[in-house]
């Protein structure tokens, strides 16, 4: 997913941005662009947490550019499927 994040002005608001989405989802990656104001999110975490948590840090979500949700669970294939 894509967010538009108003008032991200250095290193300590990605900071505070990347450790809300994480309390969340552990897993998940997080990619903050502060002169854009855009974030960034692969993982199980849904618009609606991730609006919620950054919200609660003091960052006003402007609006959701993309709500697709990327799961960047590794997924591992059964290897007794496969003949040796």
């Amino acid at each position: 997913m894509m967010l538009h994040v108003n008032d991200i002005r250095c290193g300590d608001c990605v900071r505070a941005i990347t450790d809300a989405v994480l309390r969340v989802d552990l897993g998940a990656r997080i990619n903050v662009c502060a002169a854009g104001r855009r974030v960034r999110i692969e993982g199980r975490v849904s618009v609606e947490q991730a609006r919620r948590v950054i919200e609660q840090r003091g960052f006003a979500v402007a609006r959701v550019i993309d709500a697709r949700a990327t799961d960047t669970a590794v997924r591992l294939r059964d290897d007794r499927s496969f003949a040796y």
